[in-house]
Formats: structure tokens, sequence, C-alpha cells
């Protein structure tokens, strides 16, 4: 059985497949790719567009099975996906511990001042921030209460800070001093001293941190975006914070990537970009090939759908 890889895979991850009797090809040339599809039932890419099949999955006459080595399946076509019958599975929860301290170091940044401590060494001035603040008693409203918001939410705990999460249906969730549900995001937005979005982006969460939730917001709060970018409503974040209605944000995601080089947030004192790389780790392939690797057997076997690990709901998209 044949399956192509749009990712250059380390052998030591490979080498399970003579076990399984399955033949993975790795792809990153997109000519070669082209050529490679038309035969493989199993595809593994991240699901971004160039970089997996995208929306050209109709080309792919004889795929049974997308498993996308990341979180956020967004970018496919997942109504053409659905009505093809082809399974997909992500590999949710592997992020969990590079974003979580990405979160936790952000928080810390912002209120020891590292970033004009930094300018500060640059500039060769020696400057003491005595204006400093403290996580320690601090509140975090985290949007999204999965694996990654769980991880985010038991490290703000142990440094003393208030948690409060926010989910579809505002379910219990163990670890948060108190849950929301999404209708109430704006209640729940007015109590953060930092507001972190760690949720998939579906129809329903398309600029679901709009106008009204920002204003909303304390002005002392931060905005950290780890989810997509799309998920807020740029043109109203970048009016919060030119007008100071919020103290600042960190973004590693934005509704268009690459961010454009004459975007306003580059220059803005009160916001910190990174590209896209808070779930970056030495260990993601392994953990994102371990999730493929348990779902070999299953999908070899005929098992159904609910003994699979990751299954994404193609309707719900996540």
């Amino acid at each position: 059985m044949q399956a192509v890889s749009m990712v250059q895979l380390p052998q030591r991850l490979l080498a399970p497949a003579d076990r399984w009797g399955l033949s993975i090809r790795c792809v990153t040339d997109p000519v070669e790719a082209e050529r490679a599809r038309h035969g493989a039932e199993i595809w593994i890419g991240y699901g971004s567009e160039g970089r997996g099949l995208g929306k050209e999955v109709e080309a792919a006459e004889r795929l049974r099975w997308y498993h996308v080595l990341s979180a956020g399946v967004d970018p496919l076509p997942l109504e053409e996906l659905a009505r093809r019958h082809v399974i997909v599975t992500n590999s949710r929860g592997i992020h969990a511990i590079p974003i979580a301290e990405y979160v936790i170091g952000a928080m810390l940044a912002n209120e020891r001042h590292f970033y004009q401590l930094w300018e500060a060494q640059r500039a060769h001035s020696w400057q003491s921030k005595e204006e400093v603040g403290e996580l320690s008693g601090k509140s975090v409203v985290i949007v999204g209460t999965g694996a990654i918001g769980n991880a985010i939410a038991a490290r703000a705990r142990a440094l003393g800070m208030r948690v409060f999460g926010v989910n579809t249906a505002g379910r219990l969730t163990p670890g948060y001093h108190r849950i929301w549900p999404v209708t109430q995001l704006k209640e729940a937005a007015s109590l953060a001293d930092y507001f972190v979005l760690a949720l998939p982006l579906t129809r329903a969460t398309y600029h679901l941190v709009d106008v009204q939730v920002l204003s909303h917001m304390r002005p002392s709060a931060v905005l950290i975006n780890i989810a997509r970018g799309r998920v807020v409503d740029e043109m109203a974040l970048l009016n919060a914070l030119t007008q100071g209605r919020i103290r600042g944000a960190v973004l590693d995601v934005v509704e268009n990537e690459p961010l454009p080089a004459d975007h306003p947030f580059w220059s803005m004192p009160n916001v910190w970009i990174t590209a896209h790389s808070s779930g970056h780790s030495p260990f993601y392939l392994d953990r994102a090939m371990a999730i493929f690797w348990s779902n070999v057997p299953l999908f070899l076997q005929g098992a159904p759908l609910e003994q699979w690990i990751n299954v994404v709901d193609l309707e719900r998209g996540y």
C-alpha cells in the first residue's frame, strides 16, 4: 500500500512501514508531488495550501486517508473530502507543551518588560525597570479548553494566576476556576488581564473576537493569539491597539500570512509578532507521526473510526 508524505521525514520515523507493508514516498517537489498523488491511498502533510493536497484533492482518485501534521485543518477542502468519504486525522495535542510554554513566556515578558530591557541592552543603556508586574494574582481567560488550553491553564495556575475558560457549551473542565459558554465571551473577556485564543478556525469562530468583544476588555489587557489569525477581526484589533483601548497583543498568527512588510503591526510598540512559530519543537514530527502509526493498523483492519485517534469531524471542521 502506498502513502505519500509532503514532508521529508527522518528514517527513524519511517521504520514501522515495513512492519505494516506500507510504502511511504517522501516528496517535496511540486512536480513530483503531482505525479505521486495519483497512486496514493494515504497522504501525509501539513494541510496548508501548497504543502499538502490543498484544493487539488479531487485529483487524488485513490485517496482514502489524509493525516495532517498540524492541528488546524481549515485550509483543506473539507466538503470535498467528506463527499469522497476520505478519513482525515490531525495532530492535535502535540502542540500543548511548546505553545503553553510560549504563552507563559509571553505573559512573563509583558510583566517584566523584557522587550524594553532587551532594547536597552542593544543601546548599551543601563536601565532598571521599576514599574514591573507579577503574574501571580492576574487573570487569564483561555478561549478553547482543548489540549493546548488545558496545558496553558495548568502552568498558569502553578504561577498563582486566576484561570478562566471559554468553550462551546460552557462544559466544566478540570483546572479552571470557572468556564463560560462562547455565548458569554464578552463577559469572560471583561475579566482578562491576558486573553488567550486557543480554538480552531471554523465558520462559527471566524472573527469571533470582534469590536464588541474587544470593547469589553480592560485597558490593561493583553490579547495572545496562538489559534488562527481569522479568529480575530484584525481591523478591530488594530483600532483597539492604536487607540489604547487594550494594552497590547502577542500575535503568532495573523489573517494573511506572511504579514505584509508594510503592515502597521510591525512597528507598533505594543504588539509582538512571531511568525506562526509557537508550536515549534524538536519533538514535533516524532509526536505527529506517533499518532499516524497508532492509526495505521486500524486503517488496515478497517476498524471503526471510534477506535482511531484524532479523527476530524469534517462538518464541524475540527
